[in-house]
């Protein structure tokens, strides 16, 4: 019987994911977790808070390995800093300084998933966007106010990265953020939940996968997107 402290997420994470993917938040304890043997090399020259920053995601990733059926191994990272998932099974963390999170899915339900989660971005960091946004995506961005520019690029940059981790365990490319493309239509408001539809530069690896769907999900300043590749 499991432990209540297994228990699935019923906060932004559920909202962004659904079956095959299980998906868990951090709470209070998953920050303070041993790490197994395997992943201390991670850390091993890092600061505390990257420390438990790592111990928070491979607990939370465990707790999801369980809730789905599989065994709740080790995972260190791989050359490319992608987590070692079990045979057979595709996953995912995230975390932000307050936020942390995982998710797992068998590779028989999902060949893909990525997740993501950012805080609003204010203005005073324009000069983050201008790096992650495209052109269409900056006018749809500037047509915003101001309360909602900070949550639609937090968006923005969350949509990218979930997308990101979604295609690169399959595709082994880095992208540039100019590499992806969210379909954002004028005047379009950024909600509180919502689907978007992105595209990924001809000639890069990930433009010849299948459409990948992203869902998002938003609780204050924080900005929740899950990214899914159907098998």
């Amino acid at each position: 019987m499991l432990d209540d402290d297994l228990a699935s997420s019923t906060g932004l994470v559920a909202a962004v994911l659904g079956p095959p993917a299980i998906g868990v938040e951090a709470g209070p304890g998953d920050w303070d977790a041993a790490l197994l043997p395997e992943e201390e090399p991670m850390v091993a020259r890092a600061i505390e808070r990257r420390r438990r920053e790592v111990a928070a995601g491979r607990s939370c990733a465990r707790r999801a390995l369980i809730l789905l059926g599989a065994e709740p191994t080790a995972l260190p990272a791989d050359p490319d800093r992608v987590p070692r998932w079990p045979d057979g099974v595709v996953g995912t963390i995230t975390h932000t300084r307050t936020f942390c999170a995982a998710a797992v899915a068998w590779q028989r339900d999902l060949r893909g998933v990525g997740l993501d989660a950012e805080h609003a971005i204010a203005a005073s960091r324009d000069e983050v966007m201008r790096l992650v946004a495209t052109a269409s995506e900056a006018r749809w961005l500037a047509d915003l106010d101001d309360a909602e520019r900070a949550l639609g690029s937090a968006l923005v940059f969350s949509a990218k990265e979930a997308l990101y981790k979604c295609q690169f365990p399959l595709t082994r490319q880095m992208l540039d953020f100019s590499d992806v493309e969210l379909a954002l239509e004028p005047g379009r408001s950024v909600g509180r939940a919502g689907e978007l539809v992105a595209a990924f530069r001809p000639g890069t690896r990930a433009a010849d996968l299948p459409p990948v769907t992203a869902r998002y999900a938003i609780g204050g300043d924080l900005v929740v997107t899950a990214a899914f590749l159907a098998s």
